[in-house]
């Protein structure tokens, strides 16, 4: 991966001083949490999803959320990493194919939505103002090395003749 991942601290907030619990059975629960998360939030948006919510999709009190995650913002930013390493894992699959240029983006769009039958949604990445300013710039330039890679695709495809001549920069906008 080309990313630092945060650490579960950084994830939950360093400023907790509550321990963050490293069961597999905790990081069980926190992959549910977050896939209801990610369910609301790209329903409702970030602005309108409410941690009781989320708790009440899961049969659980919203302070319960609170042991895996000091708050809403903690949470969507977890879910915003989770998409981001399940999409960068899901590029690299893409990038280590024999395929050509279109077979990637191709083979992409096929392991994206097979990864979303089988672990959930990803969740929206269109604004995510609501995060703290180093979150957002760690996941933009997160993003644009993903995007990048997959420009990568468009352009391999030009060069190999399976993708017409097209500004890559723009179609994977």
């Amino acid at each position: 991966m080309n990313h630092a991942a945060p650490s579960l601290r950084a994830i939950a907030g360093s400023t907790s001083r509550k321990p963050i619990s490293k069961s597999h059975k905790s990081a069980s629960k926190r992959r549910a949490i977050m896939r209801v998360a990610i369910d609301v939030i790209n329903l409702r948006s970030f602005a309108l999803a409410t941690m009781t919510e989320i708790a009440d999709r899961l049969g659980l009190k919203d302070a319960a959320l609170y042991y895996y995650f000091p708050g809403k913002q903690a949470l969507v930013y977890a879910c915003h990493v989770d998409s981001m390493e399940r999409f960068e894992r899901l590029v690299g699959e893409a990038e280590a194919s024999a395929c050509d240029g279109l077979g990637k983006i191709d083979l992409l769009h096929k392991l994206f939505l097979e990864d979303s039958e089988s672990h959930g949604q990803h969740l929206y990445f269109g604004d995510h103002s609501y995060l703290a300013e180093d979150d957002r710039l760690a996941l933009d330039e997160w993003a644009a090395r993903l995007t990048k890679r997959i420009e990568g695709f468009i352009e391999a495809g030009i060069a190999d003749g399976s993708v017409r001549m097209c500004e890559a920069e723009l179609t994977v906008q």
